[in-house]
């Protein structure tokens, strides 16, 4: 991942592959970076722009991804809370609801 930040553009397998190796300092499969690579755009967490080419996910995606989820979560509350506001008045404390047509209390 920190060969992608240092990038900070797509990036060809080639390239990553020979990064990570001088970052590390020692051999690495070309087949285990593919695999990496492979993992982590289908975890979301790098976006394949061309054929062999690679970067990051852009944090402005991951943050309106987090805004999304954020504002999901209000509506939900906020839409919860209205059923809750707009109760009939022959509801019933118990949670039943009696209405003014039904028969029985």
């Amino acid at each position: 991942m920190q060969v992608l930040e240092l990038a900070n553009q797509p990036t060809s397998v080639k390239d990553i592959h020979v990064a990570c190796e001088e970052l590390l300092g020692r051999r690495v499969l070309y087949g285990s970076v593919k695999d990496w690579l492979s993992d982590n755009c289908r975890a979301g967490r790098v976006a394949r722009v061309t054929q062999g080419h690679y970067q990051l996910k852009q944090e402005r995606d991951a943050r309106s991804a987090s805004a999304r989820r954020s504002e999901n979560r209000r509506t939900a509350l906020n839409s919860s809370s209205e059923s809750a506001d707009r109760a009939k008045p022959g509801d019933s404390e118990e949670g039943r609801v009696l209405h003014v047509d039904d028969e029985t209390p």
